[in-house]
């Protein structure tokens, strides 16, 4: 009969040892191209996220500047502030009107918070004395106040010469949305009116 010779044992080990070799080059192979695709995939989910929140971003301040879009760029509250969104600082700023300042009279002192100052809507945000009385200031919007105005603290009477130009305060926004209730410059001229009857 036919004998079938094995080969030698070594050959046999180098054979087996190459087959191994190949086996983990090529699974290693295999997970590297996992991982490869799981961190692509990863990135793409993160380019995806950061696209999304910055298309969120600009439809908010789109929204921002629409709101704004009026005649003077004021917006208005029934208690007589005026409120102004400063695109460049992402800010509100806060005056008093000038039917308010004549209703005053004389302005001489003008007691402002601290910055970083926190308020909820509706809350007295500062006093200003006049020759008459004294008067609380209320801030239209939930915020933190991030500047005052040392011209007016140091002259009030700026308030009288020019009150819808003289900000008081400046304040970062935390819910927009606070703004939605305010007048346009042609609503407050109405809204007047009707305190004249």
């Amino acid at each position: 009969f036919l004998m079938i010779r094995r080969p030698p044992r070594s050959t046999q080990s180098r054979s087996s040892a190459a087959s191994d070799v190949y086996k983990r080059q090529v699974h290693g192979e295999s997970n590297s191209q996992k991982k490869s695709s799981q961190t692509n995939s990863l990135q793409m989910f993160k380019l995806g996220f950061r696209s999304m929140t910055n298309h969120f971003r600009y439809a908010q301040k789109l929204q921002q500047l629409r709101f704004f879009a009026t005649s003077n760029g004021l917006k208005y509250t029934q208690s007589h502030e005026w409120v102004r969104y400063d695109e460049d600082t992402q800010e509100i700023f806060v005056g008093i009107t000038d039917y308010a300042q004549r209703e005053l009279g004389d302005i001489v002192h003008v007691d402002l918070p601290e910055v970083g100052t926190k308020f909820t809507t509706g809350q007295p945000l500062c006093v200003i004395e006049s020759v008459k009385v004294a008067a609380d200031v209320y801030t239209p919007v939930t915020g933190q106040v991030s500047k005052h105005n040392s011209l007016v603290k140091e002259d009030p009477s700026l308030i009288n010469r020019s009150a819808e130009e003289e900000w008081l305060l400046g304040l970062i926004v935390q819910k927009f949305n606070d703004l939605e209730g305010l007048m346009t410059k042609e609503q407050y001229d109405e809204y007047l009116k009707t305190l004249e009857k």
